[in-house]
């Protein structure tokens, strides 16, 4: 076989992105380099540096677990990319289309001077997390112009590299977990520099278990957050490609990968697409008909059941424990054994009683922080924790104005909702990027049939 030698950096990047986690096991310094030589090597593959910015984005933010001096790296590549679009190229900095992103990150901030002001006690890193809604801000922007996707071409270049980032990622999670398996644990890596965040193992007091639980990651500081990546990703590749244009073959990575991050959240979501992509299939210009089919069978199960004295809360708990015996997740088999007692399910009960004290306006950025033991792990309830009714609502409006009429919500809601209803990605910075992608994308410069020419 006869490779092309403008093909050899992208070559070399793909093995040395997928056994990276060999690197990081046996040389800490070959670590650091391999990730220097990687993004050389996305350089020299990219001949024209304004077709780079997705692929810097994407391959920046599937190293989360990473920062220099105490900052992601995803971080440091928008920043970048940012500095860039604004010495050359015409940046919209206030396109319609956010302005009710500005008025809520200018609401948190009011609120955080405000609780200063007035000696409110609130937690001792929310400016941190203001900082994330900023970049949040910056992705939506970045992303947002014009240029990004002004062309057919750009868009075929951005399709195939989410598809192959999505092969080397899964590839690279699984590769990470065989080096749990054969190596044990890795501790994390802090330098002067650099600094890693692994999720190679959990240890856990709760309920007086103390055990280590393996789960794929790559280089996530939560596997949950990888699954989340992964499946926003999906969403992008269905933007860029349209609607109506699902590449079942294409797209069959993003589920597999999913499925290697051994989250529960991920086998709702992909039995969600399934059957999307069922009805999409069946009926193909009567989607309304094919929703009411799916509704009516949902509510006659339900009623089945219930005549059959079945409570559905069982069945779930009987399948969630089903799937974790499979993933071999015993400790979260032990500490979650049913809905009723699952970690989640307490936590959200404990952090709606605090919400029902100060519904309007919250406890401020990072309140879980001062109230809960830990996290929500739940987009919604985090909101209302944080910023109250009025910030959840600024929030969830500034999101409809963007996605309105511009994207297939029936996707939308099972690769970017599905997961926020388990976890807290409020300022999961991807999502922002791909709401700027859905603004550059509605401006029209191609239609979908030159697409698929």
């Amino acid at each position: 076989m006869n490779i092309s030698i403008r093909n050899v950096p992208r070559l070399l990047f793909s093995l040395l992105y997928v056994f990276l986690p060999f690197v990081y096991y046996f040389s800490k310094i070959g670590f650091v380099v391999g990730i220097l030589l990687i993004y050389i090597l996305l350089f020299i593959d990219h001949s024209d540096k304004r077709n780079i910015i997705i692929d810097l984005y994407i391959i920046s933010f599937s190293f989360f677990g990473i920062s220099i001096f105490g900052i992601k790296i995803v971080y440091l590549a928008l920043m970048a990319i940012f500095i860039w679009e604004l010495f050359h190229a015409k940046v919209d900095l206030f396109n319609s289309n956010i302005s009710l992103m500005y008025v809520f990150i200018i609401y948190i901030f009011m609120s955080i001077l405000i609780r200063k002001v007035f000696f409110i006690q609130q937690s001792t890193s929310v400016w941190t997390d203001f900082v994330r809604y900023i970049f949040c801000l910056v992705s939506i922007i970045v992303y947002s112009q014009s240029f990004i996707l002004d062309s057919v071409t750009k868009v075929k270049k951005n399709i195939g590299s989410l598809d192959r980032m999505a092969w080397l990622l899964t590839i690279q999670t699984i590769i990470m977990s065989i080096c749990f398996k054969l190596y044990g644990a890795q501790t994390n890596f802090q330098s002067g520099i650099f600094t890693v965040n692994t999720f190679d193992s959990t240890v856990s007091i709760q309920q007086g278990i103390s055990s280590f639980e393996s789960r794929p990651s790559a280089f996530f500081s939560d596997p949950n957050k990888l699954m989340a990546f992964i499946f926003i990703m999906l969403l992008a590749r269905k933007i860029l490609a349209g609607d109506g244009y699902s590449n079942l073959k294409k797209e069959i990575v993003y589920l597999i990968g999913g499925i290697t991050t051994q989250s529960r959240a991920a086998f709702i979501i992909i039995v969600l697409l399934v059957v999307v992509f069922c009805i999409r299939k069946i009926f193909n210009k009567n989607m309304i008909v094919g929703y009411s089919i799916l509704l009516s069978i949902m509510i006659i199960v339900t009623l089945l059941l219930s005549y059959l004295n079945l409570a559905i809360s069982d069945i779930i708990n009987n399948t969630f424990r089903w799937l974790l015996k499979i993933m071999g997740r015993e400790r979260t088999l032990k500490l979650d054994s049913g809905l009723q007692n699952d970690g989640r399910a307490i936590i959200w009960r404990e952090a709606i009683n605090f919400i029902r004290l100060k519904p309007l306006l919250g406890y401020g950025l990072q309140s879980e922080e001062m109230l809960l033991p830990y996290p929500t792990h739940n987009t919604i309830i985090q909101l209302l924790l944080d910023s109250g009714i009025v910030g959840l609502m600024i929030y969830v409006f500034g999101i409809l104005k963007i996605l309105i009429g511009k994207i297939n919500f029936i996707d939308f809601f099972i690769l970017v909702v599905v997961p926020m209803l388990v976890l807290d990605l409020a300022n999961f910075n991807i999502i922002f990027f791909v709401l700027g992608l859905t603004i550059a994308k509605s401006k029209g410069y191609f239609t979908r049939e030159k697409l698929y020419e």
